[in-house]
């Protein structure tokens, strides 16, 4: 055995690559170790928080193979610390451990204040045993932590390269595509401490060329959403029948602005901003301003990059900038809001992101103008704007704020005061959404959008590191705009509000900024060691964030295809004027946007008189009875639209009788009520 521990020894001193090979497993061995520890005091802490996700026997085993490994073809080195040293170490180590164990014992009930209790407790007892210790111990065991502290930085760097490896691998569907990937989030952030508490980032540093960057940013932005756009032979999202209903209604009554025959959910949906700029296009090019809209979407949201680069440049610095245009651009969520053509809140999300800027440069007069754009286009975003600005002025006590406050109050009240009952409403049935999402712990009211979970997927390669740029701006105390829109768009989501699904578009916003700091972070801790790797690291983060969306938008279809559209433009053309269209909450926006009728949806128009309920019952009901009943009250003919669509539901044998009539069946299927007993055509 001797001899061949001696024989290894020698090859060991020959063989560079041997050498190098052992020595990439011994950090492979103490990053395991050590992302095995957090996990487990995680797990301990947090009961479930981690075993839901990986199996922690698997990884110990793993752990386990690779220190024998290490052990065994690894060599003695002296031990430079003095016993007493040593000791006082492992005293202070094992006082703090039993002093959090203790505390954690005490407080077990309080659930994670539990955990934090514990935290606090050892970390102060171990800084109280260093504090008791002599001088000349305390630099020797500050030179043992310092050690130790390189040791976790280089545990850091090797699992967010093997995160990004694995998220791209993840994403291209060639690796374990069922497993959860929350460990590394939890994680992450917590090996990066030690390194952002010495880090001192240059904010000056921006001599390099930024245009390439930003351009590409740009043109993959507009291309991936141009392409979607053309591919589809029909407007993508499900607001598009809204959009263009509303704008006929301002439109058709031009030169007068029809505020007050306007329906009550029109007032509650559309904020005075987008009707009247397509007023003013259409009074400067006619029709043809306006027919093109959906095309003009794309450049409207990839313009966003500009304002959201002006800000995080003047917050930080250039190359933080670029990074958060390049997360923009690739941003599945970002891409999405697209897609779902919500043009009111990116307008508003751009007014917005122009608004943190003239904050934080103390442009008050413009910041009153952008205030109030941002009140005219979308409430929501308004909302979340007015709180941002409330954390500001306490800390800051800036009372400028207050008076561009006050001076958006004025430009927003000939706006407002018309609708001020339509808000009001708003406002109660948002808060009645609040308390009863919170009592029952329901996410109801959440807007067409997808959820947090859905989010957490898509945006898996980027999200630790927007958990570390937000751990980086409280460890230098950096409370600006960013910081606070930050954590006030989290709040909205998790709380959740009135439309809390479509605040996640913004909320990504805030995250990309975030995460943009924690790139640069990283990228600057691996420039340290080679360049060549942070690039390598840059460009894995930025394609597997990107690559989910381009394989989205290959696939990317409208909410209606072609044979459905023109199913509508069938009724448009062949029904009476003053007839009733009945369709599903799926189908009612675009029925009400290309038919030129009166559309019954479940909910949602002026012209519906039913309750939930009664609607339920129709919908699913397979008797004529029940159906007759539905329609008494209504004057005029009656047609019945149903799409098909795997969104939309309704029980179709209830028409299948003489009362009514198939007139259209080519993709979507149309019904005409000829009332009950009346024989069909």
């Amino acid at each position: 055995m001797r001899a061949w521990i001696e024989r290894f020894s020698m090859a060991k001193e020959e063989n560079k690559y041997l050498r190098e090979s052992l020595l990439f497993l011994k950090e492979l061995f103490l990053a395991l170790l050590i992302t095995f520890l957090l996990l487990l005091i995680l797990e301990t802490i947090f009961e479930g928080s981690v075993s839901r996700y990986l199996n922690l026997n698997h990884l110990m085993i793993g752990v386990a193979i690779v220190g024998v490994i290490t052990v065994v073809t690894g060599h003695r080195e002296a031990v430079k610390l003095k016993s007493s040293v040593r000791q006082s170490l492992l005293m202070g180590v094992g006082t703090g451990l039993a002093g959090a164990l203790f505390a954690w014992y005490l407080t077990q009930g309080a659930g994670w204040l539990s955990g934090l209790a514990a935290a606090m407790s050892g970390v102060a007892l171990v800084l109280l045993s260093l504090l008791l210790a002599g001088a000349a111990q305390r630099r020797q065991i500050v030179e043992a932590l310092k050690r130790a502290t390189r040791i976790i930085e280089l545990t850091y760097l090797q699992l967010a390269l093997a995160f990004v490896i694995l998220a791209l691998l993840k994403t291209l569907g060639l690796f374990s595509p069922g497993t959860s990937y929350m460990p590394f989030i939890l994680v992450l952030p917590l090996l990066a401490i030690p390194a952002l508490l010495r880090w001192r980032h240059d904010a000056e540093e921006q001599r390099a060329s930024f245009l390439p960057v930003l351009l590409l940013a740009l043109v993959f932005a507009l291309s991936i959403r141009l392409v979607s756009n053309f591919q589809a032979s029909v407007p993508l999202g499900y607001d598009p029948g809204l959009y263009k209903y509303a704008a006929s209604l301002y439109t058709d009554n031009l030169p007068q602005i029809p505020e007050a025959t306007l329906p009550l959910w029109i007032k509650r949906s559309f904020p005075q901003g987008l009707p009247l700029t397509l007023d003013s296009l259409y009074l400067f090019a006619g029709e043809a301003a306006i027919q093109p809209l959906s095309y003009f979407f794309p450049f409207l949201a990839t313009f966003l990059i500009l304002p959201l680069f002006m800000l995080t440049k003047n917050l930080f610095n250039q190359r933080i900038g670029l990074l958060a245009c390049l997360l923009y651009a690739v941003s599945y969520t970002q891409y999405a809001a697209s897609t779902y053509f919500y043009y009111k809140q990116v307008l508003a999300m751009i007014f917005l992101l122009l608004a943190l800027h003239a904050v934080q440069r103390r442009k008050y007069l413009l910041l009153c103008l952008l205030y109030a754009a941002v009140g005219i286009y979308h409430i929501p975003m308004f909302i979340l704007f007015s709180l941002i600005l409330v954390p500001w002025f306490l800390l800051r006590r800036d009372w400028n704020i207050v008076l561009s406050a006050a001076g958006t109050a004025l430009l927003l009240l000939p706006f407002w005061l018309p609708r001020i009952d339509a808000y009001w409403e708003v406002a109660r049935f948002a808060a009645a959404t609040i308390v009863q999402n919170t009592e029952t712990g329901a996410a109801s009211g959440g807007g067409a959008f997808f959820g947090l979970g859905d989010y957490g997927r898509v945006a898996l390669p980027y999200l630790p590191f927007a958990v570390i740029g937000g751990l980086y701006l409280m460890r230098r105390r950096n409370w600006n705009s960013v910081f606070f829109y930050s954590v006030l768009n989290v709040a909205l989501v998790v709380i959740p509000v009135f439309f809390f699904k479509r605040l996640i578009i913004s909320l990504d916003i805030a995250l990309v900024i975030l995460a943009a700091v924690g790139i640069s972070f990283t990228l600057t801790q691996w420039a340290s060691l080679s360049k060549k790797v942070a690039a390598v690291f840059l460009i894995l983060l930025v394609v597997s964030a990107g690559a989910y969306t381009v394989q989205e938008a290959k696939e990317e279809q409208p909410f209606l295809n072609r044979q459905e559209l023109e199913a509508i433009e069938w009724l448009a053309a062949n029904s009476e004027e003053d007839a009733y269209i009945v369709a599903t909450t799926y189908d009612g926006p675009w029925v009400l946007g290309w038919s030129e009728r009166k559309v019954l949806a479940p909910g949602l128009f002026q012209w519906d008189t039913h309750n939930r309920e009664q609607w339920a019952d129709f919908i699913s009901a397979a008797d004529l009875e029940t159906t007759v009943a539905f329609f008494e009250g209504y004057e005029g003919p009656i047609y019945i639209y149903y799409s098909r669509h795997e969104g939309s539901h309704m029980v179709l044998e209830k028409f299948e009788n003489d009362a009514f009539e198939k007139v259209y069946d080519k993709g979507a299927v149309v019904y005409k009520y000829l009332g009950e007993g009346q024989p069909g055509g």
